[in-house]
């Protein structure tokens, strides 16, 4: 699922400061998706563990709600696909397992307003040294902020043959964007062909998870933003934007 690239990204180290077990919830809720990935786990002091067997259920506004099905041990997901995730709206999680309840409620973000939008496709110069190539624009709102994505849609997608360093977008757009918009060079890219551009509108509040990597000690935040009532973790949700770029040889 598309947003499982962003949850790549995402790392959390949770501790206790003792052995008294709490349960660990977390889920991103993505606009027009259905419900994937949320995750529930025992933690303590020694460690954290899988939860299997977990009641896991789902909540929208109008009181309809699903419950969630276990895709591998620990991740519960809508399996039949039918409940989508709606820009705007607040969505309510509850798990239970043994003697143990959580709950969390999230709004959706509403879909970010595209201002203003460069030519997107884009005849690619290999000799070049770094030059600006593609530009997009859209309405800053207060308390949100912005992750990208950049995906190769071709099967065997063809190198431009730069005669400098390339393929810098992952290192330059491995923290969210809080500006208004993003100027994209074409040494940022590494092949020819159809690219789309995945720009998931976030609440701010969350955007910490995105300003550390795994491995990355320098990095880590001990516990990460929490909004888990009953346990430890958090839910938010994302609204995407996606533009379609072609470059040409």
């Amino acid at each position: 699922m598309r947003f499982f690239v962003i949850a790549l990204i995402l790392f959390v180290s949770c501790e206790k400061a003792n052995d008294e077990q709490s349960l660990f919830v977390q889920a991103v809720l993505i606009e027009g998706e259905a419900v994937s990935g949320v995750q529930v786990a025992v933690i303590s002091e020694s460690g954290q563990v899988p939860v299997s067997g977990a009641t896991v259920r789902l909540f929208n506004e109008a009181g309809e709600s699903v419950q969630l099905s276990e895709a591998t041990a620990g991740s519960y997901a809508d399996l039949d696909g039918n409940f989508v995730i709606s820009a705007g709206a607040r969505y309510r999680l509850e798990v239970t397992y043994d003697s143990f309840f959580a709950s969390a409620e999230t709004v959706i973000p509403v879909q970010t307003s595209i201002d203003q939008l460069s030519s997107t496709t884009i005849p690619i110069d290999s000799g070049s040294s770094g030059q600006p190539i593609f530009s997009v624009l859209w309405s800053n709102e207060e308390d949100l902020t912005h992750v990208l994505v950049l995906r190769v849609n071709e099967e065997t997608p063809l190198e431009i043959p730069f005669d400098v360093n390339s393929g810098f977008f992952a290192s330059q757009y491995s923290v969210p964007v809080t500006s208004n918009g993003v100027t994209l060079f074409d040494t940022d890219f590494t092949y020819y062909g159809n690219h789309t551009l995945e720009i998931y509108t976030i609440d701010a509040a969350y955007d910490a998870l995105y300003f550390y990597q795994p491995g990355d000690a320098g990095n880590i935040i001990d516990g990460g933003p929490e909004n888990i009532d009953g346990g430890v973790g958090y839910l938010t949700g994302a609204c995407l934007n996606s533009i379609d770029l072609e470059l040409l040889q």
